[in-house]
């Protein structure tokens, strides 16, 4: 009898548009500090925001959010300070997180498109939904609603602004 295996091996990544690295840039030119807030495992946000340009001229920093749980709030909002992107996050996570960054006096202006960006997107300074592809909550607890879904729009809006 004869066996035969088969290997299969799939891969997948998250294509970024191309312009966005570019857009990262204009944002930090702009005074403007990015964060990454995500779901996604620690190594594939630390991959997009390293392709990305994320922490501008600063080494990348990353939090898993397994010991987010853990931290007391104080001490939270002295990590935050020098965090580029929290991975594997819960929206309750998310929303811990945009509160210690607006303890340590920060303006927040959160993106979102989920149900999970709704209560983050409440507590923000400016909540910013995704007009086509957000959700029904993402756009109805949003301050500013981006009909394109391009975060373009945003750096046009404070080039104007």
């Amino acid at each position: 009898m004869l066996f035969r295996s088969r290997l299969g091996l799939i891969g997948m990544e998250d294509v970024l548009r191309p312009t966005t690295a570019e857009l990262m840039h204009q944002f930090h030119q702009a005074g403007i500090d990015t964060v990454m807030i995500t779901g996604d495992q620690s190594a594939t946000a630390f991959s997009v925001g390293k392709r990305l340009g994320l922490g501008g001229a600063k080494d990348i920093e990353i939090m898993d959010s397994t010991n987010l749980d853990k931290l007391e709030p104080e001490l939270l909002a002295n990590i935050v300070k020098d965090t580029t992107i929290f991975a594997r996050v819960s929206p309750a996570h998310k929303l811990r997180i945009v509160q210690a960054l607006q303890s340590n006096g920060r303006v927040i202006a959160m993106t979102g498109d989920g149900i999970n960006d709704g209560p983050a997107l409440k507590a923000s300074d400016i909540g910013v939904a995704m007009g086509e592809g957000g959700t029904d909550v993402a756009r109805a607890v949003a301050d500013v609603v981006l009909q394109d879904d391009n975060l373009h729009t945003m750096i046009n809006a404070v080039e104007q602004g």
